[in-house]
């Protein structure tokens, strides 16, 4: 729950904070004028928070945990293709298969 509530200039605007109780302060609205405007829930839009959160069992990487997931463990130094798995494709892998397809893609046109 909030502890305090004030108004503080952000490049010329009053912003509504307020300190919670993890000692942090939240932007949680503007003032206009007389009007308050009170971003809704934690003032992130919905597609931000998909983004952050991620969409569990698609097989993907994309949200923060499965992130901090993936790389626990890692070791200072380390690089990321030292972390990625032996059965992802590696950069010459794409690569050859780029160029094949543009091989069949150009034998495709000619005819041949």
């Amino acid at each position: 729950m909030a502890t305090q509530k004030k108004l503080i200039d952000l490049t010329g605007a009053p912003f509504i904070v307020e300190l919670r109780d993890d000692g942090k302060w939240y932007i949680v609205g503007v003032k206009v004028r007389k009007r308050e405007f009170i971003f809704e829930s934690t003032g992130l839009p919905v597609d931000i928070v998909e983004k952050i959160t991620g969409t569990p069992g698609n097989d993907k990487i994309d949200g923060l945990k499965e992130i901090e997931d993936f790389f626990e463990g890692q070791q200072e130094g380390e690089k990321l293709q030292d972390k990625v798995p032996d059965e992802f494709a590696t950069d010459e892998d794409m690569t050859q298969e780029w160029q094949a397809a543009l091989e069949r893609a150009k034998q495709a046109a000619s005819g041949s």
